[in-house]
């Protein structure tokens, strides 16, 4: 039975680094040290409920309690622990950020795959539609929409998923339209393959280094905006995201007179900061992996 284990513990601790060296010669230190701050916000989103000591709408004390053992970020104006808005707070981003991310690559692929593929009247028109929302503002629209349609946490999702996919429906239909020229893709067409097997066994798996690439920026980018727009006091005021808890925090008069920003504002703005440095990070070392124009300059 010891042996059993002792063997077991071996092939565990090759398989881990076996998988650490392969990850390494992938994506480099810079990649490696993207996928740990990735990492640690993930799992204390995940296991947020056994890492709090409170709930996210339980009043704990009296407001504006200084940090000490008990409130290690002190309390708001509402009496609320901000050490437990913090680790909810992540769980809320984090939603939001792969959320608008998983909606906005899909729909950009489906967007650029029938323009580039089909071609067309229907490339036409989706082209121009893509024209019409690069032409808007970015941050007024959002505003606006955002104010007009409410500030629940579904809206703010389905805002800014369908802002961001016809920019990357573009992008993606051009390399849809680069992956038409190979030989190979002429020659199913001429054996009488149809579109939905070459977009299958071709365009898709072609295609998905470049999807990995804008998921990893979609999430970052959305989480950027909710915190801004919860800034802004266009956020979920029932969900207590980042962005909401900084809102909160600067309508206080007390946050600009004292030293409270340096637990209500500060610790919060920091993991926008941080994990959007992660994002960044892994972004770019899958990028450099997959697109050789970096390997040449590297």
């Amino acid at each position: 039975m010891d042996l059993y284990v002792s063997v077991k513990r071996t092939n565990f601790s090759l398989f881990k680094k076996r998988l650490f060296k392969r990850i390494y010669k992938k994506l480099g230190l810079i990649g490696i040290e993207g996928i740990i701050i990735l990492i640690f916000f993930v799992v204390m989103a995940i296991a947020a409920k056994k890492i709090v000591p409170y709930g996210i709408n339980e009043q704990v004390g009296p407001s504006f309690l200084a940090p000490s053992f008990e409130h290690l970020l002190g309390t708001d104006d509402c009496g609320y622990d901000l050490f437990s808005l913090l680790i909810w707070g992540s769980r809320i981003s984090l939603t939001i950020g792969f959320a608008v991310g998983i909606l906005s690559v899909s729909g950009g692929l489906i967007w650029g795959v029938l323009a580039g593929g089909i071609g067309g009247i229907v490339d036409m028109i989706l082209m121009r539609m893509s024209d019409v929302f690069q032409s808007i503002p970015q941050t007024p629209f959002l505003i606006v929409v955002s104010a007009y349609t409410g500030s629940s946490l579904k809206n703010i999702i389905l805002i800014l998923s369908i802002f961001m996919i016809p920019r990357l429906g573009r992008i993606i239909r051009g390399q849809v339209l680069s992956i038409k020229e190979n030989t190979y893709i002429k020659a199913a067409g001429m054996f009488g393959a149809n579109i939905f097997y070459i977009v299958k066994r071709h365009f898709i798996p072609e295609l998905l280094p470049l999807i990995c690439v804008f998921l990893i920026q979609m999430v970052g980018r959305a989480i950027i905006i909710e915190a801004g727009l919860a800034f802004l006091g266009l956020g979920d005021p029932t969900n207590k995201s980042w962005g909401m808890v900084i809102h909160y925090a600067l309508e206080s008069p007390s946050t600009y007179l004292t030293s409270s920003w340096l637990w209500r504002v500060f610790p919060f703005t920091l993991c926008v900061v941080l994990i959007n440095i992660g994002l960044a990070l892994l972004g770019y070392a899958v990028e450099n992996n997959i697109d050789p124009r970096f390997k040449k300059s590297t």
